[in-house]
């Protein structure tokens, strides 16, 4: 039998969010606010399109009642608005 790999440990977790290249952990995801205050737009622009109520679609990850943000998704999603210049409030 193999050894007994933790899913909290990073080096045996097949996560797709980046590891920061000094600590070796998981980026801190960002909130609605912060990725607001980044795209200039407001906090419900952010979760209405992070719902899917509105399009383009947002990436988010929902953690019970708290909507989170991936920085390197969202930089993802300002690049793909540019390419196909659908997303007016970015």
């Amino acid at each position: 039998m193999g050894a007994t790999r933790s899913p909290l440990d990073p080096a045996s977790a097949n996560t797709a969010f980046p590891l920061s290249n000094t600590s070796g952990r998981p980026e801190k995801l960002l909130t609605a606010q912060e990725v607001a205050d980044w795209l200039g737009v407001s906090a419900r622009w952010v979760l209405s399109h992070a719902s899917g109520v509105n399009r383009p679609v947002l990436p988010s990850l929902k953690l019970g009642k708290a909507v989170r943000f991936d920085r390197i998704a969202v930089e993802e999603f300002i690049r793909q608005c540019a390419r196909m210049n659908r997303c007016r409030a970015v």
